[in-house]
């Protein structure tokens, strides 16, 4: 789930909004948090570090490990995002994996939007709209390793409506600035097997971003940008139900550099029933996991796991639901 950028956001500084210091830092703290969210209500639960072999994931090669017990196995995930000053942002996910004759695939589509929130010294701002499509391939390399590769490609809208004070003249007049991004983003992945109880997951994601910056609908410029993301982690199965994972990630935005880390532990309590909690950069994650013969649900809460934006957002909750199927 994910990934879209608001490298656009920059536009701020093009046009004095705020400063140029705070548009910056605006900018740079949103794109550090939506690398932070979670892909899917069963990693999320367990603090989002997504190496062991859940259904959502970005890395490939945690695909090509899946046990897909049927032909396919089809997601959807719903997650809400809600920020304190009342920008709430929810978005919607189906994803379809299969098996092949070497490896297997997976297909993910999200479309997002949100509510309009206040930003002290910015504006109101508000995701218009966002569509992702991501493709998936992972395959066995060897009886322990695993490898794959994805691709996805976003499209987002973002708006702000501020004001400014023009001098000539001695009055405020509303503006709305508005940013359309388009990136692409492939991405690389390794897992390696230490027996049956212990996974070790490398992942490398690069996205490639340009932006169209538009002011009451006047086009003003484009802007082109890159991110990168290396992550590194483990799972490790332990006795009584019990599995453990954690995951350090190392996220580069331009000259900014951000060091995040992961934790989880996952307890079954039978067969069927399992329950989740977590660290996720700073913020606790909690929920439950139901699951059946052929299919089953996640259910999860993380709080205040978005600690970059908070001065400008406020404090984040995030709820997630996955409901799995196999066909």
């Amino acid at each position: 789930m994910k990934k879209f950028s608001f490298l656009a956001v920059m536009v701020f500084m093009l046009f004095g909004v705020a400063g140029i210091g705070q548009a910056k830092d605006f900018a740079t703290a949103l794109e550090i948090t939506l690398s932070e969210i979670p892909d899917g209500g069963d990693i999320a639960a367990m603090g989002n570090p997504a190496v062991r072999r859940d259904f959502s994931t970005k890395n490939p090669a945690v695909t090509g490990a899946s046990i897909v017990s049927k032909n396919v196995v089809v997601c959807a995930n719903y997650g809400l995002f809600a920020f304190k000053n009342g920008f709430d942002m929810s978005l919607y996910s189906v994803s379809a994996m299969t098996k092949l004759p070497l490896g297997i695939t997976r297909l993910t589509v999200t479309e997002g939007n949100s509510t309009t929130g206040g930003i002290d010294e910015i504006g109101d701002i508000k995701l218009n709209g966002l569509t992702s499509i991501e493709l998936q391939y992972g395959l066995p390399l060897s009886d322990d390793l695993y490898g794959g590769i994805v691709y996805t490609h976003n499209r987002s809208k973002l708006t702000i409506d501020t004001m400014f004070f023009d001098e000539t003249v001695g009055v405020p007049f509303d503006v709305e600035l508005a940013s359309e991004t388009r990136s692409h983003e492939i991405g690389v992945g390794l897992l390696y097997r230490l027996g049956e109880k212990v996974d070790l997951g490398f992942f490398y994601n690069r996205a490639s971003s340009r932006s169209r910056d538009y002011v009451n609908d006047i086009k003003e410029g484009t802007a082109r940008s890159a991110t990168d993301q290396l992550r590194a982690g483990f799972s490790a199965q332990l006795a009584l139900g019990t599995v453990l994972a954690a995951e350090y990630r190392h996220f580069w935005f331009e000259e900014e550099r951000d060091a995040q880390y992961f934790a989880g532990i996952e307890q079954y309590l039978n067969k069927s029933v399992a329950l989740y909690g977590g660290y996720a950069n700073g913020g606790a994650t909690a929920g439950l996991g139901i699951y059946l013969k052929n299919g089953g649900l996640n259910l999860a809460y993380m709080h205040r796991p978005f600690r970059s934006t908070e001065d400008f957002l406020g404090e984040a909750k995030v709820f997630e639901a996955l409901l799995f199927w196999n066909f």
